[in-house]
């Protein structure tokens, strides 16, 4: 009987079953006490030793996967923000004034003295005997423009002192703006030699100046020779629109 009830319990269910019979069949005698202490102790050694449970099964197969979820709804689309306000129309420009023209250089056909620059250079007297005469001519390497101011033609002698419009010497030119100072190192003493002479010849007066001496000499004309000086000076709208320089 005992093998048929192990085939259908197994070892373990056995031996909880046996357990569990003894403690039906001696419940009351735990309660009369009428057990000894030896078998009340080996009653709770059988009880402690199969109560322990038993080792952990193998592990079940793995489960079919669960199907999908149904997808989320779609959120609504959000609100358009509000379109920025038009920017202020920034102010126009000043038109700028006309470029310079450039110095002299291969393919400029201008050759223009910038506003308020000064050229210098010399000139020596050439002798017309039969008229008792000395002429000399001043030409300028870069052009004028505008010209020189009319009658602001100054000749400084020898021994004459700097002027407002003709600060400098023979050894160091200058001129004011829009002057054309000529300074004198030597003129010969004799013969009443005059103040030169300007404008008796039509010239570009832009490009230079020829100037005249005149003298009471019987025979040749006069010997001389010095500096000069002349700065380019501004137009009236060249003041107004403040050009470079000016």
């Amino acid at each position: 009987m005992l093998s048929r009830i192990q085939n259908k319990l197994g070892t373990a269910g056995l031996v909880v079953a046996v357990v569990a019979l003894v403690v039906a069949l001696c419940g009351a005698a735990f309660a009369a006490g009428g057990l000894t202490k030896p078998q009340e102790k080996r009653v709770k050694q059988l009880i402690k030793q199969n109560s322990k449970p038993g080792p952990t099964g193998p592990q079940g197969p793995q489960g079919s996967p669960g199907s999908a979820g149904a997808k989320g709804a779609t959120g609504s689309e959000g609100k358009q923000g509000k379109q920025g306000e038009a920017g202020k129309p920034g102010e126009n420009g000043k038109n700028g004034t006309d470029g310079e023209d450039g110095l002299c250089s291969l393919g400029k056909p201008k050759c223009l003295l910038p506003p308020h620059a000064t050229l210098t250079g010399t000139w020596s007297a050439s002798s017309a005997s039969e008229f008792h005469e000395s002429y000399f001519s001043i030409s300028f390497p870069l052009r004028v423009v505008p010209p020189p101011i009319a009658d602001a033609k100054r000749f400084i002698p020898p021994e004459g002192a700097p002027t407002a419009e003709c600060p400098g010497s023979a050894i160091q030119p200058e001129a004011e703006p829009g002057y054309v100072c000529i300074y004198a190192r030597f003129v010969e003493p004799t013969g009443g030699v005059s103040e030169p002479l300007f404008g008796f010849t039509e010239t570009d007066s832009t490009s230079g100046v020829i100037v005249r001496f005149k003298s009471e000499l019987k025979e040749g004309g006069p010997r001389a020779f010095g500096s000069w000086a002349v700065t380019s000076h501004c137009t009236e709208l060249e003041e107004e629109e403040k050009v470079p320089g000016c």
